[in-house]
Formats: structure tokens, C-alpha cells, sequence
């Protein structure tokens, strides 16, 4: 060390250096305060090492709670679906499951193939419990036409919703819900955007398509020009964004309050007259789902059901959380959710963390059983599972259920724009057996 250095260091302000480099000092007295200011820059520099990791990983972020309009918020989608919708001649089959459930036979008795078929194919709608006790039976049945029979074996919607009322105004139902396949079969779902909104189309199988909201919500005044509303304006990031009517009526999708003191409902009449029992766990009920109008149904989403012979009001209650723009400048790990664009999907062109999670499901199933349900969105050259692989797909869904609560799979994050709508049964009621009426 030179001298200048070295007298430098013994006459330095820091508490303690001038001890450690004076030789008139006993060398046990200048080896503790080494060990001091050792120990000393160790502490500070983890604590200051806490603090980084803190501000760059764990940030507090100051959140303002304040009212929003109700012309600000979207009316959620609602799917209703239930086995009832199903045709009456299924109601037929019930008495041949029942006894294959009870081991009597194990072959059809006075089955037409064609029986057989619809049969096959709307039991895949039905618990996957109950499922998996009849896969036996099925084991050798090709599940290609799936989609196929489920059409020709569900009622329109015509014939199962009526007397559709949208904010006190008579309207055809088929003007309101759109007919979508689900885990439950074909379900009704009334303010969902569009297939081009929510999809990618590259490669998607064709079992997919369903109408443009704009040919299938035709609930506007003739006289106004359909195709000047602009419905892929709406995401959850965006609002709506330089939209040419004054009238809060004409937003797609559809607002929560309409106009002053007139807010969004709906209203109809379920044809119940066809009993099927074909799925002895909810046979005799209809399922709701509330979600967001750009998801699509899934299993992940919470189900709400009603028994006929009984009456449910349901309220619908919604937060909206908006993140500032400025926390765009941290990584998606650090806030713990997405902006919009942020995370590409494949099949899913809208994010929300439910289309993640169900398209990381998707991929999952494929990869485990090389095959996924009919259901599901796939490529159109992605194999749909046959009668053999359920217990394959059974298993990988438990599995993946076990992974995703782990945080091992699908990084499916929040999006730092959301809404969440949740439901309150208000009370219950009895009564008749009669149509059943619905009223959101």
C-alpha cells in the first residue's frame, strides 16, 4: 500500500478504519474493529438488499376507492343450461341407463343404433362421477359425431325459451341468447361478444363458430345502421372508446343502467313440459353461469342452480378495479397481473384469467391423453376423446387441478383491469310445476 493511501485510511472520518491501520494500536484492539466493521457492512448491506427486493418485488401500491357509474359497467353474460333442453325422446332412455347402472345387462335392449347414438352422446354431458361408472358400456363407440347428435338432439331456442322480455320490451329470444356448446351440452348465453372478439381463428376447429353478435343481437331500431356500431370497442383495459351514440341503449355489450332510472334486465319463460332424467344429479334443475361477455363457458366457472318448484331471486353485485398506467413500467411478475396485450393465448384472442386457465387445461388434456373433450376449443386436427380415454381425461383433470393450485403450470395472472360480478340468492319460494320463469 502507498503511503498516501495509507495515511489516508488511517486518518479516514469512518468510525473505526483509522483503528483497524494504526500500528500504535495492539493488534487484538485493530483485529476487533476489523471484525466491527465487517459485521457492520454485512448488516447494512442486507437490510439494504431487503429493501430492494421490497420496492421491485412486494411494492405498496395505494388504492382509491370511488363510486363508479353503472353506465360504466357492463351487464355480465349469463349462460343457462340444463338437461331439460334436451328433446323429449331422450326422456325415453332414462329406464335403460338406469339399468345399466344396476348391472342388470350389459348390452341394449330394443335399442335402434340410432337411439344408441343420442344416447352416447348426451350422457358426455352428464357429472364425469356418473361418467366414468358407465365408460364401460361405451368403451368401443367412436365419438367423431359428437357435435353432430347433440345438435340434432337439443331443441332450438324457440322451443325452450319464450315470452323473452329485455327491459320491459317483448322480444324474440333468439334475438337475445345465442346457442353455444358447452361442458353441459348447448347452452343459452345472452350479452357475450362476438366469436371474432373473443377467438383466434387461425386453425380453430369449425365447431366453434357461432354467430357475430352483430347478426344475432338484432335488438336495435331497424332505422339505425347495425354495422356503424363498432362492438369490439369493449375490452376491459379499453371501456368504450369514441363511440358514436349518445344513447347508453346501443352499447354492446350491454350496460348495467340503460338510462336514467331504467337498468338492464332480462325476463323469460323456460319450456319445462319435456322432462329428461337422463342425469339423475341435476335432471330436474337449470344451471346458471355469470362471467365476463368476453369468456367464453367453462368448467372453471362457479355454477348456480335452481330446481324446479322453487323460486330464486338472485342480485348481482360488481367491482371494477382499475390499475394505473404507470405500474406498466413493472414486470407482470412484480404487480401479479396482465394489461391488456401483455399475454398471448391461443386460442383465446380476448385475455381473462379464466380463458387462461381454461386454455391451459385444454393443453394439458392434450398432452396427457392426446385427446381432449368435445367441448373444448382445439385445432381442427386435435383428436376429440373417445369413450376409452375418460378415465385418461378424468385423471389428467385432477391432476392439473393439483399442479395449478401448486402455481406449477398455467402462470394464469390477474388482469390488472377487471370486473368481478358476484351473485346473492335474496330468497327462495315455492312453486308449481308449471314453466318456470326467469327474471335477471
Amino acid at each position: 500500500m502507498s503511503p498516501e493511501n495509507k495515511n489516508i485510511l488511517e486518518k479516514s472520518t469512518i468510525h473505526g478504519i483509522g483503528y483497524i491501520f494504526d500500528k500504535n494500536e495492539k493488534i487484538l484492539v485493530r483485529l476487533l474493529w476489523f471484525i466491527i466493521f465487517i459485521l457492520s457492512n454485512v448488516g447494512f448491506g442486507f437490510y439494504a438488499y431487503n429493501i430492494y427486493m421490497k420496492w421491485t418485488f412486494e411494492p405498496d401500491i395505494l388504492v382509491r376507492e370511488k363510486s363508479k357509474l353503472l353506465t360504466d359497467i357492463p351487464f355480465p353474460a349469463v349462460t343457462i343450461c340444463s338437461p331439460l333442453f334436451a328433446k323429449n325422446q331422450l326422456a325415453n332412455l332414462a329406464q335403460f341407463e338406469l339399468k345399466f347402472r344396476e348391472k342388470k345387462y350389459n348390452v341394449y335392449p330394443n335399442l335402434s343404433q340410432s337411439e344408441i347414438n343420442y344416447m352416447t352422446s348426451n350422457i358426455q354431458t352428464c357429472d364425469l362421477n356418473y361418467l366414468l361408472k358407465l365408460e364401460r358400456f361405451y368403451r368401443r363407440r367412436d365419438n367423431n359425431d359428437v357435435l353432430k347428435l347433440l345438435d340434432e338432439s337439443f331443441r332450438s331456442i324457440d322451443e325452450v325459451l319464450f315470452g323473452c322480455r329485455r327491459n320491459g320490451a317483448k322480444d324474440r329470444c333468439k334475438k337475445v341468447f345465442i346457442r353455444m356448446i358447452t361442458h353441459r351440452g348447448f347452452c343459452y348465453t345472452f350479452n357475450i361478444q362476438g366469436h371474432s372478439v373473443i377467438f383466434n381463428n387461425e386453425d380453430l376447429s369449425s365447431a366453434f363458430d357461432y354467430p357475430n353478435v352483430t347478426a344475432a343481437i338484432d335488438v336495435y331500431p331497424k332505422s339505425l345502421n347495425i354495422n356503424e356500431l363498432n362492438f369490439t370497442k369493449w375490452s376491459l383495459d379499453k371501456e368504450f372508446l369514441d363511440y358514436k351514440f349518445n344513447n347508453i341503449r346501443f352499447l354492446y355489450p350491454l350496460r348495467a343502467k340503460v338510462e336514467r332510472n331504467a337498468y338492464q334486465n332480462i325476463y323469460m319463460f323456460i319450456n319445462a313440459s319435456d322432462t329428461n332424467n337422463l342425469c339423475w344429479s341435476f335432471a330436474k334443475s337449470f344451471s346458471f353461469y355469470i362471467h365476463l361477455p368476453n369468456e367464453i363457458l367453462s368448467p372453471l366457472h362457479k355454477e348456480y342452480s335452481v330446481q324446479l318448484g322453487t323460486g330464486k331471486l338472485l342480485t348481482l353485485s360488481a367491482q371494477s378495479f382499475r390499475s394505473d398506467e404507470s405500474l406498466r413500467s413493472y414486470s407482470p411478475e412484480i404487480r401479479d397481473c396482465y394489461f391488456e396485450g401483455e399475454r398471448k393465448l391461443q386460442f383465446f384472442k380476448a385475455y381473462t384469467k379464466l380463458n387462461c386457465e381454461y386454455e391451459c387445461m385444454v393443453n394439458y388434456t392434450l398432452n396427457q391423453c392426446k385427446c381432449i373433450m368435445f367441448y373444448m376449443p382445439r385445432k381442427s386436427a386435435s383428436k376429440v376423446c373417445d369413450y376409452e380415454n375418460y378415465s385418461c381425461f378424468i385423471k389428467s383433470l385432477a391432476d392439473w387441478h393439483k399442479e395449478t393450485s401448486k402455481n406449477k403450470t398455467c402462470n394464469c395472472l390477474n388482469t390488472c383491469n377487471n370486473i368481478e360480478y358476484k351473485v346473492a340468492y335474496e330468497r327462495t319460494s315455492n312453486l308449481d310445476n308449471s314453466d318456470p320463469e326467469i327474471y335477471f
